[in-house]
């Protein structure tokens, strides 16, 4: 296997086919469980592991700036200070909701700012305008990173019933 893109039978490319992905990825998961091969799971979490990162703007992203040559250091500040400001501000509206109905809005944002970074990524990737291209992703781990704090406390959520005790009638 060259790389996750070959595992799933899949062009390198930002842009891919999420319903040829998850196809090829339950077949893979099929043919290569556990179970049929001895308890050995090294394989299973390899396409796992693929699967996640292909799947994922965020994680594409990078994958395919390395696949590229061009590793990034996530550890690096992102010096867009406007992108900060809008990152501190969600943040606290994440830390302040107290319900599901607050928090639909707030995940609305954050996908709509992960669509918009995916697409400047893209553009930039396209171009092989590699610095911008590295901002883009950088951006976009961050935001797949609030994505997933999001979710987070949207299961928090979903486990504490929002107080609605009637579903227990």
């Amino acid at each position: 296997m060259n790389n996750f893109f070959a595992l799933f039978e899949l062009p390198v490319a930002f842009d891919v086919d999420k319903t040829a992905l998850k196809n090829r990825y339950l077949a893979l998961q099929k043919q290569h469980h556990p179970d049929n091969h001895g308890g050995d799971d090294s394989q299973s979490t390899l396409i796992n592991h693929a699967f996640e990162t292909i799947n994922r703007d965020d994680k594409r992203a990078l994958y395919l700036l390395d696949l590229q040559g061009h590793d990034i250091n996530l550890t690096e500040s992102i010096s867009d200070l406007e992108f900060l400001g809008e990152m501190m501000e969600i943040r606290i509206d994440l830390d302040d909701c107290t319900s599901k109905a607050e928090l639909a809005p707030l995940e609305q944002s954050v996908q709509t700012l992960i669509s918009a970074h995916s697409d400047d990524f893209r553009q930039e990737f396209i171009a092989q305008n590699w610095t911008n291209a590295k901002l883009a992703a950088q951006k976009l781990h961050f935001l797949g990173k609030l994505y997933d704090d999001v979710l987070s406390k949207a299961s928090e959520f979903v486990s504490h019933n929002d107080g609605d005790d009637d579903l227990y009638v």
